[in-house]
């Protein structure tokens, strides 16, 4: 017997990035069609959507991002929100315990910086490196 748990949406053809929460079960980052940078995780046994642009007040609409799960279980996160003007808000977030997720501190973010051209992807690799395709 095969038991199924009801899924939050994720929208096809966004970007997605899985990786395992405190408990080892599987949560996800995705990018939803109303821009917004959303992390499913479990809460008490439940699957729960919220919006994680929103816990860490980013400013503007999500473009791109990118997540990394290291060896401790740490996350980093970078992601860029429109800024207007064909310019964007980068956001860098390391060391971020995946326990720590719904309730992110402002020391988390170890960069915040506006007024960079727009950009279309965002790719981190190990050590964290972070690389930007920008219009």
């Amino acid at each position: 017997m095969t038991n199924l748990l009801s899924a939050n949406p994720v929208p096809a053809g966004k970007r997605f990035i899985a990786f395992q929460d405190q408990d080892n079960n599987p949560a996800v980052f995705s990018l939803g069609q109303d821009s917004t940078l959303n992390l499913i995780i479990t809460q008490h046994g439940t699957p729960t959507r919220v919006d994680f642009g929103a816990l860490c007040k980013f400013s503007g609409k999500v473009l791109a991002f990118d997540v990394q799960q290291n060896l401790d279980t740490s996350l980093s996160i970078v992601a860029a929100t429109d800024a207007g003007n064909n310019l964007c808000n980068v956001y860098v977030l390391v060391n971020m315990m995946p326990v720590n997720l719904l309730a992110p501190q402002p020391s988390s973010i170890l960069f915040a910086g506006s007024s960079f051209p727009v950009v279309y992807d965002i790719f981190l690799v190990c050590p964290l490196k972070i690389v930007f395709f920008a219009a």
